[in-house]
C-alpha cells in the first residue's frame, strides 16, 4: 500500500495529474486549490515554485519563464479558471495550481498552533507534534487534536507514525508539502481509529 501510495504522489506532480486524480478514490482525491487574485497567491506561487525547483521537480521547469512573474502569472491564472483567453497553456495552469497548492501549505504549517500530547506518548511526542503541524499545513488540522489523542492508545498511534515516516510526511526538507495523498490517508486512518475507540466506549457505557 506505501509504495502504491508513493506512485500515486508522482503521478499528481506531473501534467497530467488532474486526469489521473479523476480515477482514483474520492477518499485519496487531492483538493482541488481555489484560485483568487489576491497577493497571498502570489505569495503562495513563489514559495510553492522555489519548493519544487529545490526539489528537482519538473513542475518548476514548466513554470519557469514566469520566474520571478509570480503576480502575472495569477492574473493569468484567475482568467484560465474563469474560461477566459489567457497565455497559460493547460500544462502550465496545472503547474501552477501545484506550486501555490505546495505554497499554501508550506505557509500554513508555518503558522500552525502546537498541540497538547499527552505525556504517555513518550518518544512519539516530537513525531506527532511535528504531524499534526503539517496536517494543518494540508487543511487537516481537525485529524490530530488534544481530544483525539485522549481517545487513542500510544500502541495503536505507533504504526500510524511508522507509515507516516514511510511515506515521507516526517521528513526533513520541502518534500513532505507535495504528499497530499498520503496525508489524507494518514488521517484518515487516525480518525478511523479514533471513532472506532469512541465507539468501543460508548458500547461499553451502554
Amino acid at each position: 500500500m506505501i509504495e502504491e501510495l508513493r506512485r500515486l504522489e508522482d503521478q499528481t506532480l506531473t501534467a497530467n495529474s488532474e486526469k489521473r486524480a479523476a480515477t482514483m478514490p474520492a477518499a485519496i482525491q487531492r483538493d482541488a486549490p481555489s484560485v483568487n487574485s489576491d497577493d497571498s497567491l502570489a505569495d503562495h506561487l513563489r514559495r510553492g515554485y522555489r519548493a519544487l525547483a529545490q526539489l528537482g521537480s519538473t513542475t518548476a521547469d514548466t513554470l519557469r519563464g514566469w520566474l520571478r512573474k509570480e503576480d502575472h502569472l495569477v492574473v493569468e491564472v484567475c482568467k484560465y479558471s474563469r474560461g477566459e483567453p489567457s497565455r497559460l497553456s493547460a500544462e502550465e495552469y496545472e503547474a501552477a495550481l501545484q506550486a501555490g497548492r505546495v505554497g499554501r501549505v508550506l505557509a500554513a504549517a508555518e503558522h500552525a498552533q502546537p498541540i497538547q500530547v499527552p505525556q504517555a506518548f513518550g518518544d512519539q511526542r516530537k513525531d506527532i507534534n511535528l504531524l499534526a503541524t503539517r496536517f494543518q499545513g494540508f487543511g487537516l488540522g481537525k485529524a490530530i487534536t488534544a481530544d483525539n489523542l485522549r481517545q487513542i492508545s500510544p500502541a495503536q498511534m505507533r504504526p500510524l507514525i511508522d507509515n507516516a515516516r514511510k511515506l515521507g510526511l516526517l521528513d526533513d526538507g520541502l518534500g513532505w508539502a507535495t504528499k497530499t495523498i498520503a496525508a489524507k490517508c494518514i488521517a484518515h486512518d487516525i480518525v478511523h481509529a479514533v471513532e472506532k475507540n469512541r465507539s468501543l466506549d460508548r458500547g461499553a457505557i451502554r
